[in-house]
């Protein structure tokens, strides 16, 4: 959840370059070896977040942007993570590190933390005062 500038608390997401999937998937199969998923555009140095989505067995992935490794842990069935990934770049190489077959990841996107336009804040209304 984030602040807007009313003081609600709103749903999060991430908002910045997104990876488009190929014409012929519906997501990209994450096994164990690299697999590098190009960004829309290249990113300057900062302090990004990156989100993915995962469908699959629970397993463990090694998810690389700007020079820097994070291993983030996965549910069975569908998972959604954000993490903090500073750094610049147009790339971001995933690989299964787990004990699980590779799944598939349904989106990946590196930005910034924004308010999400969709869902309920809390509370409902701003509050004066």
């Amino acid at each position: 959840m984030i602040f807007d500038g009313e003081g609600r608390l709103w749903p999060a997401i991430v908002s910045g370059a997104s990876a488009v999937l190929p014409t012929s998937s519906t997501c990209w199969v994450v096994p164990r070896r690299l697999v590098s998923i190009g960004l829309q555009h290249r990113l300057y140095t900062w302090s990004w977040f990156v989100q993915l989505g995962y469908t699959g067995p629970a397993t463990t992935l090694a998810v690389e942007f700007g020079g820097a490794e994070h291993d983030v842990m996965l549910s069975a069935g569908r998972d959604d993570v954000v993490f903090p990934a500073p750094g610049k770049g147009g790339t971001v190489t995933v690989m299964n590190i787990g004990s699980a077959s590779g799944g598939c990841l349904r989106y990946l996107t590196v930005g910034t933390m924004q308010a999400s336009a969709f869902g309920q804040p809390v509370p409902a209304a701003p509050v004066s005062g």
